[in-house]
């Protein structure tokens, strides 16, 4: 039985990859599986460059994938969102490398797993979650307020209270008690509201989930979906760094979108880690989208909406909460004389210097 009888067989999405040296990869078949769960008809894609089957930005981003499995010559499993026909589509794939008797790499072998419903169910929730977080917050200065202005006149009430108590003569008609009672009941609310204010300092300080994750392949992944033929400029730093994976998928995605909308030629994603606040990464990015109308794009709609109806495109309100929600910062720049947009944020993480190599987390050894 050859090797594409026997990856019909399988059911999950099984590909084949001829390599030729480094970055030069030929696209040799797909098994049924894969055509039916989103692979469509590339068979007249099979023989050809992996540069040639593909739009460039595609292309690009799958090279860098399979060059990975190629120089290290070990198997490597990473998460991608691509788009073959139709809608994007999330995949868990692992590629694995086949060698000579010389131990050169001749073949890659692919086998993916479609996760795209789980992918927006996680996605999804961590968005709501970020709403929440903000709704939360929002309480929490609420209630901090507001018993902070209940306890001082309840303080002053207090000591009225016990001026008034102060040598105070019961002529029979229990006042001294009930005014005993007044000024034990007000001194519980006081303590009560202390405790109101302790519990709302407490209030959304759950941890945030940090892991490492490729930063350089989810930019890549994005820009074949926003540029496909490579026609605009466009830069990115290829990193490896340490966040919440899905908020900076959510984040990097819109904010992508969003650029990619206004520009003319250029999108430019910058990592500045010096004018980060402690624990934190901060990110530029910046597109030539500029317009004649003071911090608003050219159809007048706010660079950085301050509520939805201000929205540039659905969803950028809420990534900036999103963004908040985890102690971060979003902001805007204009430079009029090179007529770009800037806007910056900052997400959490827990290392000092990102890295500039694949995660040895996506390695399968």
């Amino acid at each position: 039985m050859t090797l594409a009888a026997f990856a019909n067989l399988l059911q999950a999405p099984f590909f084949i990859i001829d390599v030729k040296g480094p970055k030069t990869f030929i696209f040799r078949s797909i098994n049924d599986c894969f055509a039916a769960q989103g692979g469509g008809d590339l068979s007249t894609s099979f023989g050809k460059e992996i540069s040639e089957a593909f739009p460039t930005r595609l292309a690009e981003t799958l090279i860098e994938n399979y060059e990975i499995c190629r120089s290290t010559g070990e198997p490597f499993r990473y998460e991608e969102n691509l788009q073959f026909n139709g809608q994007p589509r999330w995949w868990a794939t692992t590629l694995t490398p086949v060698k000579d008797n010389q131990g050169c790499v001749t073949q890659i072998l692919g086998l993916a797993q479609d996760i795209t419903r789980h992918k927006r169910i996680e996605l999804d929730a961590v968005a709501r979650l970020g709403k929440i977080s903000n709704l939360n917050n929002d309480l929490k200065v609420f209630a901090s307020i507001a018993a902070k202005d209940t306890r001082g006149p309840l303080e002053t009430i207090l000591a009225l209270l016990n001026i008034v108590n102060d040598g105070f003569l019961d002529l029979g008609d229990q006042k001294s008690a009930q005014l005993k009672m007044a000024i034990s009941k007000t001194e519980e609310t006081i303590v009560r509201i202390g405790d109101i204010i302790t519990a709302a300092g407490q209030m959304g300080g759950d941890d945030v989930s940090i892991q490492e994750f490729n930063f350089g392949h989810l930019c890549r992944d994005y820009f074949a979906q926003v540029d496909p033929e490579g026609e605009l400029e466009i830069e990115y730093p290829d990193i490896v760094i340490a966040s919440d994976n899905a908020v900076t998928q959510i984040v990097l995605r819109q904010l992508i979108e969003n650029a990619a909308h206004y520009c003319e030629t250029l999108i430019r994603i910058d990592m500045d880690p010096n004018q980060s606040k402690p624990g934190f990464l901060k990110f530029h990015i910046t597109d030539d989208g500029v317009s004649e109308w003071p911090n608003c794009r050219a159809d007048r709609l706010k660079i950085l909406p301050a509520t939805e109806k201000e929205e540039n495109l659905a969803g950028l309100f809420a990534c900036q909460n999103l963004i908040k929600s985890l102690g971060g910062e979003v902001s805007q720049s204009v430079d009029k004389d090179a007529s770009t947009v800037t806007i910056s944020f900052s997400l959490p993480t827990t290392t000092e210097e990102p890295s500039v190599t694949p995660s040895l987390e996506d390695v399968v050894t």
